[in-house]
């Protein structure tokens, strides 16, 4: 509420799962005009994962996010990532 309180905006990090399982906190940050980035579709190593699955991954997340706020995610973050991570997120549009 503090941030609320003073009008400033967040970029809300979030995984796209639990935004899907809560949608009413999704509602809730949009309505608060706060952005949403992508954290990921779950919360997974991919270190070891092939490419083809962590691109599969990162459109699920993303198009968990477009779904629930009508926008696309505006910045990606992945806590674990690949070697790949940066270059997938390039090609997305990211």
């Amino acid at each position: 509420r503090e941030f609320e309180r003073r009008g400033l905006p967040m970029t809300i990090f979030g995984v796209s799962m639990a935004l899907e399982r809560h949608p009413e906190l999704t509602a809730a940050f949009k309505e608060l005009g706060h952005e949403i980035a992508c954290h990921g579709w779950r919360w997974i190593h991919y270190q070891n994962v092939p490419e083809e699955l962590e691109r599969e991954h990162m459109k699920i997340g993303m198009q968990i996010i477009e779904r629930l706020t009508g926008e696309r995610a505006v910045g990606w973050y992945t806590g674990r990532d690949s070697v790949n991570t940066r270059r997938l997120v390039a090609d997305y549009g990211g």
